[in-house]
Order: structure tokens, then sequence, then C-alpha cells
């Protein structure tokens, strides 16, 4: 049985992407988790979203600016549920025996297009997004 302590630690670092993106790395899918932050402030929280993006598009776990606020603002279940979708992607890319690089390459080049047009505006309107999400969680 685990404390209460242990339990809100691991909602804190959860809500701020930390352990999301160790379990990334630990699958050789967050090259850059050295750059990720434990620490519970707006600006670690968005820094870890941020990167973890790329890396749950690729998995094709739904992820959103709706996703990330959810979790950043410990909804209940948010946290359990994307949890749970990385935990299925993960197991599908080991039945697969899939490397990210092997995941990279499969990817249409129609699509890949298509999320290059997009990133640009995505991007800015996920940054207002978040920002205010951030705002009310502080």
């Amino acid at each position: 049985f685990r404390s209460k302590q242990w339990y809100q630690r691991r909602v804190a670092i959860t809500a701020g992407g930390y352990l999301l993106g160790e379990i990334m790395h630990n699958h050789g899918l967050q090259g850059d988790f050295k750059s990720f932050s434990p620490g519970t402030t707006a600006d670690a929280k968005l820094n870890n979203f941020r990167r973890l993006e790329p890396s749950l598009r690729l998995l094709q776990v739904p992820f959103n600016s709706n996703v990330v606020c959810d979790v950043m603002r410990e909804k209940p279940g948010s946290a359990t549920k994307l949890m749970y979708q990385l935990y299925i992607a993960l197991n599908r890319m080991s039945q697969q025996n899939l490397t990210c690089h092997a995941m990279e390459a499969m990817k249409s080049e129609q699509k890949m297009r298509h999320e290059k047009s997009n990133a640009e505006i995505y991007q800015k309107r996920k940054k207002y997004r978040l920002r205010l999400c951030v705002d009310t969680t502080a």
C-alpha cells in the first residue's frame, strides 16, 4: 500500500509531464529527456508537454491542448486515461517489433506534408491555449 504523499507526488509528476517523458525515454522514444523538468511550475509543465507531443503523435496517442489542460489541472481520470492510451500504444509497438525510426518511415508522405503545413498555425494556437490553462492552474 502506497502512502498518500507518494500518490500525490506521482500525480504532480504526471501532471507536469515528467513521468510521461521518463516512460517514453525508457522506450527509446524521447531522446531529449535530459531537457525535461521535474518541477511543477507553469514553464516546466509547458516545456515537458511541448517535448512530449511529437512522440505521442508518433504513437498515435490522442493528444491535444484539451488533454494537456485536463492533465495539468489534475482532472480526475485524465492522467490515467492518457497513461492507459500510452500503455496500449507502447504494447502495440512492442508486439509489432517497431522502433521509433520504423514508425517514422511508415508515416505517409502526404500526412507528413499536411502536418508540416499545419504545424506553425497549430503551435501558435496551442501555445496560447496552454498559457491560458497554466494561468488558471497557478
